[in-house]
């Protein structure tokens, strides 16, 4: 699966925005070549009135602004020619407004025309403040200009100030005061303009039928005047309503149209933007080639036209496809062009953009280092400025960069904040595109479940908005994850959607990302659909690379070296592998770079290069390292070991294969329960390490201790037996005081029948008739299984009291003390205790004096909810306290609160608690002891809450239902042994031991054997006296109240030991 999938359809919607706004009316063309344009009209004049009229019809927009020049008073002589020139241009384009202009400034004395132009002044001081996002400011001098305007009575420039007012109340967000602006724009006859502002004001609110409804009317009062360039700034916002109802055709025609107008009446910002959304239409369907011919166009009029923020903004929107179409050269010109006409414009949000397309330029050469300064400069642009879009389009950007650098936690952060700002501002669209890739982001960091709930958001989101590209882009993501928690049937159906509505022609990149995500599915179904795989890949393969897309070539890559070498196919993997590297040059991706080692390390492998092997073995672990080191959460640690686990195992097993078998120790201890382990352990002690003959010593990464400071935790009668699934089998080290030896257990075709028997031990069926057959194979299958485990070690068990046990995958929830060692349980021979991981040894437990020891019992905790009343936990609790005697403390029923626990398990030594545990599957860490609820808690003792106490007790015992289950932290199958659960929170916590059940056991049955524990304790450990205790159970020394022998597994069995000693 790709990451972030579909991040790059962000980068094509710059252009689509690119609309009139409302403030001020007419944009002109030409300012720079008014005076020279005046020094013709005098000579032309004197020469008579045909040469004049020739010049006037060759540039219509630069007359009508020679007019304005000379009345605004910028020229010397101003009435004479503005007559001469407003006469003809009213006798060629049969327009009357320049003459009605210089008859109204006729009247007017020489104070109200300074005033007028000062005016002016302020009005466009507005324009310029609205166009940078400061929008008080922008009011300020709207109100003042509109208070000269009033004074001098000038009607149209009152009404363009009420209605540009109006414009700054919608982007405020205050649509009752942009209504107030609008029927005062009405009262002065303003109505074009009052419409527009309308129009955006509905707008803002999706009220798209009221939008229209308005601009209509507005296009209507328009013709009806024949006001040309009212029309055409209509036509601009009625296509962004077209494209948003999804009638791209309309869109296309109506600002084709405008362009047509702004060029028929010399407007050229009219006509270039014209251009520009017709190109950004274009880019929306995937026709770069129209959408490039058309952006040229609007960068042609723009700077025929002098107009450096139109000029400016179709540059940035050229250079945007440019880099669409790899042309990065090209692109990177076009945006310089941008950033100096913009900067003599003195945009800052135009600037903004433009430095947000440079990082984004960066980001398609993977170049992402370099992208986050030009992110943080668009950013810093923008302080102080409205629009939370513009912020959420940069948050955006910077989280793919981040994401690609592998730094997640940053990502994510900035993908939450990118959505937050696209919801504020109404981008459906982009929002589901955010949430999709917040979706994606959170699986990477372990959270499936948050994952495929934000995938279906988007999914939704895109469907409500009609946007059937953008649901296809989130089906793909969708599918690929649900293929990974191992939902096939929805995978596929997900995939199948997806293709079916992701045209190549349109998205190709999407289509080839759902092709090869599609192609896992079908390789995973056997041989039978291998070809179908293939066949979706080479075609995924070409797409990508037509694209030159390097990200998904590499993906592709890997996906074909996987399955060339799962088909025994050297060379094809190795040649696959090398396109790839080649492809890929210098750009390097966090995300690719660890597989790619590691499929190299296996290519080398099977071909026989044993250091080549070793030496990507070793950099492809110390990139997963890099990748871990840089988050802070337990849970997202785990997932990124968890999802990279296959080079730790691998390399594990090239070292035991050449006989470095402490070596291999080391890699694996390093793919084991690693938060758990970093909760225990100071940071990684800089040790010397054994020289391996054919590998630097730099070359292995270090775990947190070497192996002797383990061995000098364990007695002369005590044994480790460490479980580790390499990549080929399930392997074993055992390790005494002064010898390791490891040994294999299976190899893949045992691997499943192991796995099927570990399954049946997880249920040992009850003490009764019809149960019977559930037993039986049961107990057949604690004999397969003992003696396939521990066959290999029984030298190193005969000299041995006391067993550790640190399993891996599947050995978790497994009753080790009923395996059979030659027919007998484990248990009647030895005393056993588990360990999340060998490191838990090195624990020292908390010597305490008798006249200090404390223990805290818990019995039968009042919940209030029905049912879940448990009269023999109450009485086990009273017959433990009563065996412990004047140092126990006994809470029964509401007495056995939560608040109490809080407030009194970090002082004790020992803690039973006989209650109701819950497990919650999907979230361990939410498995939970229920307690009764008081004061501000609810009752419900949380694993994580556990984990976050500081505990000096040396033994808890939780007498309760499954207690001892523990769940995978970020990933159900918990390849590294990243666990959550009741027990290893407890241990976490600080407690030396802790004793749980597998499976629920009655507390009828539990009041009676329990107890019997404590009694045991005062001179064993409590594994040997947990061990004593199952040994009483199974030789039916101990019997329930009506004389029931309690030999069957289901009372003993399940009874684990957890901890150090």
């Amino acid at each position: 699966m790709r990451p972030v999938a579909g991040v790059r359809r962000l980068f094509t919607f710059m252009a689509t925005g690119a609309l009139i706004l409302s403030v001020d009316s007419p944009a002109r063309s030409g300012e720079k070549e008014v005076p020279a344009f005046l020094e013709k009209s005098r000579e032309s004049h004197a020469r008579g009135e045909v040469g004049l009229q020739e010049l006037v019809r060759q540039d219509r927009g630069t007359t009508f602004e020679a007019v304005e020049a000379l009345l605004n008073g910028q020229e010397r002589e101003p009435f004479p020619l503005a007559q001469v020139l407003a006469r003809a241009y009213e006798g060629i384009f049969l327009d009357r407004s320049p003459a009605q202009r210089v008859e109204m400034f006729r009247r007017r004395t020489d104070a109200q025309r300074a005033l007028r132009q000062q005016a002016m002044l302020l009005k466009e001081a507005g324009k310029t403040a609205f166009a940078r996002g400061r929008m008080e400011e922008a009011a300020t001098k709207f109100k003042q200009a509109l208070d000269a305007f009033r004074r001098v009575g000038d009607l149209v420039q009152e009404g363009r100030c009420l209605s540009n007012l109006g414009s700054v109340a919608v982007v405020e967000g205050k649509g009752a005061a942009a209504r107030q602006w609008s029927e005062a724009a009405r009262a002065v006859g303003l109505l074009v303009s009052l419409e527009i502002t309308r129009f955006y004001d509905l707008d803002s609110r999706g009220d798209l039928a009221g939008a229209r409804a308005a601009l209509e009317s507005a296009l209507a009062a328009a013709r009806q005047w024949n006001d040309r360039e009212g029309e055409g700034a209509v036509l601009l916002n009625l296509g962004s309503v077209a494209e948003a109802e999804g009638d791209l055709d309309e869109a296309l025609r109506v600002a084709r149209r405008a362009a047509e107008i702004g060029h028929a009446v010399g407007n050229a910002e009219m006509e270039s933007t014209g251009w520009n959304n017709q190109a950004a239409l274009h880019n929306d369907r995937g026709d770069l080639q129209s959408a490039l011919r058309e952006f040229e166009k609007a960068v042609e009029v723009a700077h025929r036209g002098s107009l450096l923020r139109p000029e400016a903004e179709a540059r940035l929107n050229l250079a945007g496809t440019l880099r669409r179409m790899d042309e990065v050269v090209r692109a990177e010109e076009e945006l310089a062009r941008a950033r100096q006409a913009a900067a003599t414009a003195d945009y800052a949000i135009l600037l903004a953009r433009i430095d947000l397309e440079e990082g984004r330029l960066r980001l398609e050469r993977a170049h992402y280092q370099e992208a986050l300064p030009f992110f943080d400069a668009a950013e810093q642009r923008l302080k102080g400025a409205d629009g939370p879009d513009r912020l959420a389009e940069i948050h955006e950007a910077r989280s793919v960069a981040l994401y690609y650098l592998g730094r997640y936690p940053e990502a994510l952060d900035q993908m939450r904040r990118s959505a937050d700002g696209f919801k504020a501002a109404g981008r459906a669209t982009l929002g589901a595109t955010t949430h999709k890739n917040v979706g994606l982001c959170l699986y990477v960091l372990g959270d499936s479940q948050g994952g495929m709930k934000e995938l279906e958001t988007a999914v939704r989101m895109d469907d409500e908005a009609g946007d059937l590209l953008g649901k296809g882009a989130d089906l793909d993501a969708l599918g690929a994850i649900r293929f990974r928690v191992g939902d096939i049937a929805g995978a596929r159906r997900a995939l199948e959607e997806a293709l079916a509505i992701l045209p190549e022609e349109k998205r190709p990149k999407d289509r080839a990302e759902a092709m090869s995500d599609l192609a896992e599915v079908e390789l995973a179904a056997g041989p039978a659909r291998r070809e179908k795989g293939f066949e979706l890949l080479r075609a995924s393969s070409r797409i990508f690379t037509n694209l030159d897309d390097v990200l998904g070539c590499q993906r592709t890559a890997i996906q074909m070296a996987q399955a060339h070498l799962k088909a025994g196919d050297t060379r094809a993997a190795l040649a696959v592998l090398g396109s790839a590297r080649a492809m890929a040059g210098k750009r390097r991706s966090a995300e690719y770079e660890w597989n790619l080692l590691y499929l190299e390390g296996r290519a080398a492998d099977a071909a026989g290069d044993s250091r080549e092997a070793a030496r990507r073995y070793a950099q492809s672990i110390e990139e997963v390292e890099r990748l871990r080191s840089g988050v802070a959460p337990d849970r997202w640690r785990a997932a990124i070991l968890e999802d990279r686990i296959a080079p730790y195992r691998a390399f594990s097993r090239w070292l035991r294969q050449r006989g470095e078998v402490e070596q291999a120790y080391r890699i694996a201890r390093l793919a084991k329960a690693r938060t758990f382990v970093e909760r225990l352990l100071p940071p990684p002690l800089n040790v010397d390490l054994k020289s391996v003959e054919e590998i630097p010593r730099d070359m292995i990464p270090r775990p947190a201790v070497p192996l002797s400071r383990l061995q000098q935790r364990l007695n002369s009668r005590e044994l480790l037996l460490d479980f580790f699934y390499d990549d080929e089998g399930l392997v074993a080290f055992a390790v005494d005081r002064s010898h390791l030896r490891a040994a294999e257990i299976t190899r893949p075709a045992d691997s499943a029948r192991l796995e099927e028997w570990l399954e049946i031990l997880r249920r040992p069926g009850r003490p009764e008739p019809s149960q019977e057959p559930v037993t039986r194979a049961w107990r057949a299958a604690a004999r397969r299984a003992g003696e396939l485990l521990f066959r290999p070690f029984q030298a190193e068990m005969l000299a041995s009291d006391r067993i550790f046990i640190a399993p891996n995958g599947p050995l978790h929830g497994v009753p080790f003390a009923a395996l059979a060692v030659e027919t007998r349980p484990l248990v009647e021979r030895w005393s056993l205790a588990l360990l999340p991981a060998a490191e838990t040894l090195l624990e020292k437990p908390e010597r305490v004096d008798s006249e200090h020891e404390a223990t805290m019992i818990f019995g039968n905790p009042a919940s209030g909810k029905k049912g879940e009343d448990l009269p023999g936990a109450d009485e086990e609790a009273r017959r433990v306290a009563s065996r412990v005697g004047p140092v126990a403390r006994l809470y029964l029923g509401e007495a056995a609160s939560e608040a109490v626990f809080w407030e009194q398990a970090p002082s004790q030594t020992r803690i039973h608690l006989a209650a109701h545990g819950r497990i919650d599957t999907l979230a361990p860490g939410r498995s939970y002891i229920q307690l009764a609820p008081g004061g501000d808690r609810d009752g419900r003792l949380e694993a994580a809450e556990i984990a976050s106490m500081n505990l000096r007790a040396s033994l808890v015992v939780l007498s309760g239902c499954e207690t001892g289950w523990e769940g995978g932290v970020s990933r159900g199958s918990a390849a590294g042994d990243e666990r959550a659960g009741l027990v290893r929170a407890f241990l976490a916590a600080g407690a030396q031991s802790v004793i749980a059940s597998l499976w629920e056991v009655d507390d009828k049955e539990a009041r009676i054997f329990m107890p019997e524990l404590y009694s045991l304790l005062a001179d064993r450990s409590p594994s040997d006296a947990l061990a004593e205790l199952q040994r009483e159970l199974l030789s039916g020394r101990i019997r329930a109240r009506d004389g029931r022998s309690l030999d069957h597994p289901f009372y003993w069995a399940g009874l684990m030991d957890y901890g150090s000693r």
